[in-house]
């Protein structure tokens, strides 16, 4: 696991830990104001029906998210869906499995290569952010 992905699984787990009500599609429970974390939709089990105990959130991190007292811009929506500011914003997902405490982190390095942010800049908004609140 690299350095990024424990400092995002950091803010991932304190989040998830923090709010009862992290389970509403969409909606933000960060505890963080410069970062957007929402519930995107539990896993499926073998026929295909809903498993609670997999969840995929989403990790919205701003290129201002690291500046002291940046608050989070609302997204736009479309049809019900969140519209990805790629210039603006890097979108990470991971799986948190309930029944073996785990979590892990799609591959970050593609979801910054989706973005127009550099590596070495969302990194520094990270350090910025883990900093402030580990």
């Amino acid at each position: 696991m690299t350095t990024r992905d424990k400092m995002l699984s950091f803010l991932l787990l304190e989040a998830i830990y923090s709010d009862e009500n992290r389970e509403v599609r969409g909606e933000n429970f960060s505890p963080f104001p410069e970062v957007k974390i929402i519930f995107e939709q539990y896993g499926l089990n073998d026929d295909d029906e809903a498993d609670t105990s997999q969840k995929c959130y989403s990790i919205f991190v701003h290129k201002n998210s690291g500046t002291e007292k940046f608050s989070f811009p609302l997204h736009e929506s479309a049809f019900g869906l969140i519209v990805h500011r790629g210039d603006d914003e890097v979108y990470f997902r991971a799986w948190y499995d309930n029944s073996e405490n785990s979590l892990s982190l799609n591959d970050t390095d593609e979801a910054i290569s989706e973005s127009e942010i550099s590596p070495e800049e969302i990194d520094e908004v990270i350090v910025n952010l883990y900093s402030r609140y580990s």
